[in-house]
């Protein structure tokens, strides 16, 4: 392991609790001069895509000076949420130019970091991004700057980092979070990796089927040639499972979903203190929604090994699986066609209970026109689903038969080959909790 990855294993292990540069120099025999190198590389690396997404913007704001653009629509980055950065004015009494921060996750630069699987390719795909229009037509950053000025400070950006559990399996880290308001899903590059040296590889798709897992799905797999999953492990909490009567339909309507795509789905039940007395009951539960038997203990307490004893069935899955057929693309689907589907699909609402919030047509439209305008079809592009991940629909409390999605406007990411939709309640700046 290199200095950075030991460092990266060491802070893991002690996660929430500081180390002095002195402590990492001592634990891992080096000096702190190699220790400050290292985490100034880290910091580089991490820092890289939103130093690079912001030159682009710098880039096309010196465009509008130069008259090559009159509007620009690539958002600036930054780590920290602030509602107040959504909607600006740039230049103003000059250009008075119109922009918006969003957060680094969220940036058409991470998403073509992460779908991208050469440095070849994701030059190709940042030449693609559309800078803004002039004279409403669309100006890609292909046609006015030099693409080795962007590529050049990712490169470090692109090299998955290497780490590990506690108990030394190997973590590959790699790219954005959050599945609700982007992709949320490690780099392509990445995965290939893992699945090149192991025999059995864990993609993290966070927020449940409706989010993670159907970003991997439907845009990873479908779109983007990954690995369809063998096997899926579902994970809960005791309480959220069950002491809520009008959300508790949502759980089993994630395991069931990745059943019905013919991924064995394993629920995994992760207790808090206090809670072993439940897992007799737990067990009963799954049996009558007809669950796998579920695998159940108190991670952060008894760690990997306190399961152990409850994966011989998710092992037999994968040791007797065959290789994962590939599944059909929806490039070409009409757009609102593909949101019903999902909507259908991943949240259990059908296409008659799709509503259009005022002014998502006109939104539809002029993402259409730019796509038209720029050479390509809005239909080839991979749908993302921008949705809160704290809700499925619209209410998640509603009767089953009364619950709806609303789709509220488009946003095209073209470098990326992406097309967002926000739907139900979008929550695309979330802010910190008070407490």
């Amino acid at each position: 392991m290199t200095t950075k990855e030991r460092i990266l294993a060491l802070l893991e292990e002690n996660r929430g609790t500081p180390l002095s540069g002195e402590v990492l120099a001592e634990e891992l025999g080096v000096s702190r001069t190699a220790v400050w190198k290292a985490i100034k590389d880290l910091q580089k690396a991490g820092h890289a895509i939103a130093a690079a997404q912001n030159l682009l913007v710098s880039f096309a704001e010196k465009a509008v000076d130069e008259g090559r653009i009159d509007t620009i629509l690539v958002p600036r980055v930054s780590e920290v949420p602030s509602r107040s950065l959504r909607s600006i004015t740039v230049d103003a009494g000059k250009n008075n130019v119109a922009e918006k921060v969003v957060l680094t996750p969220t940036s058409e630069l991470m998403q073509i970091v992460v779908l991208s699987r050469s440095m070849d390719e994701i030059g190709e795909r940042v030449a693609a991004m559309i800078a803004g229009t002039k004279d409403g037509e669309p100006v890609k950053f292909g046609d006015f700057i030099d693409l080795w000025r962007i590529t050049d400070m990712l490169a470090d950006a692109v090299k998955p980092a290497l780490t590990e559990t506690v108990n030394g399996s190997p973590v590959y880290v790699h790219g954005g979070p959050f599945a609700n308001v982007s992709i949320g899903i490690p780099t392509l590059v990445s995965v290939e990796m893992a699945c090149a040296l192991h025999d059995v590889v864990i993609v993290e798709a966070g927020y449940g089927t409706d989010a993670g897992a159907q970003k991997w799905l439907d845009i990873a797999c479908r779109e983007y040639g990954a690995q369809w999953p063998s096997a899926a492990v579902v994970v809960t909490r005791a309480s959220t499972w069950r002491d809520d009567p009008e959300l508790a339909w949502r759980y089993p309507f994630h395991v069931d979903r990745l059943e019905k795509l013919d991924i064995p789905a394993f629920p995994l039940v992760n207790l808090w203190d206090g809670e072993d007395d439940q897992i007799p009951e737990l067990r009963e539960t799954a049996a009558r929604l007809e669950l796998r038997d579920p695998i159940i203990g108190n991670l952060y307490r008894d760690g990997g090994a306190g399961l152990s004893d409850q994966i011989d069935a998710f092992v037999d899955v994968l040791s007797n699986a065959s290789m994962p057929s590939k599944h059909d693309s929806h490039k070409g689907m009409a757009l609102l066609e593909n949101v019903k589907w999902v909507a259908e699909n991943a949240y259990g609402v059908p296409a008659s209970r799709v509503l259009l919030k005022d002014g998502f047509l006109d939104s539809l439209g002029a993402a259409d026109d730019l796509c038209k305008a720029a050479g390509m079809s809005l239909d080839d592009l991979a749908l993302v689903a921008v949705k809160s991940p704290a809700t499925m629909t619209d209410n998640d409390r509603a009767p089953e038969d009364e619950r709806t999605v609303t789709l509220k406007k488009v946003e095209v990411h073209a470098g990326a080959g992406l097309v967002h939709v926000n739907l139900t309640t979008s929550l695309t700046t979330p802010m910190p909790k008070i407490v």
